[in-house]
């Protein structure tokens, strides 16, 4: 194959590869805004979900402000118990002095109203400076938005290099 026919094929791959590279760190970054709700640490409350699919519920505080021990329910506006899916064990992300942990997931079927109950909170309502945080499972999508953005970046790193000794004159021969 000719110079200028790997040079048709690799600038479009170039251009390609980098608008995948752009629109794939820019949905990685917005993976992390999931959050439905951050609600505080009682009893029950209400929260609304928009989306169905599994729902995490994780404890955000200071460590020496989380109770031991909590449960946590879900049930849709009919009072139906939502399912709670299966839960490994992760150990607790640390943000400065902020620890969250994720309690409970839930296979939330429909959108709409929710109550969240939480037992083993004691009988001091607001005793816990920490807060409950809701949201959306997002670690499959992350882990397939990481491995689009490497492969892009190979890719557009490979067309750049081919572009570039491509373009660059033949060297002259020393005799």
């Amino acid at each position: 194959m000719s110079t200028a026919a790997w040079m048709l094929l690799t600038i479009p791959g170039a251009v390609l590869a980098a608008i995948v590279l752009a629109k794939a760190v820019a949905e990685l970054i917005g993976c992390a805004a999931h959050v439905i709700a951050v609600l505080p640490l009682c009893a029950s409350q209400r929260v609304s979900i928009a989306e169905p699919g599994a729902v995490l519920v994780s404890i955000q505080g200071h460590d020496a402000t989380l109770p031991a021990e909590l449960g946590f329910r879900l049930h849709d506006a009919g009072g139906a118990e939502v399912t709670a899916a299966a839960l490994r064990l992760r150990p607790p992300a640390v943000r400065g002095r902020r620890r969250r942990a994720v309690m409970a997931r839930f296979r939330v079927p429909a959108p709409g109203e929710y109550r969240l109950d939480v037992d083993g909170l004691g009988t001091q309502p607001g005793a816990y400076a920490a807060h409950l945080v809701v949201g959306h499972d997002e670690r499959l999508r992350e882990l397939e938005l990481v491995l689009l953005i490497v492969l892009a970046a190979a890719v557009l790193a490979t067309c750049v290099a081919v572009l570039v000794t491509g373009l660059a004159p033949p060297s002259a021969h020393v005799a």
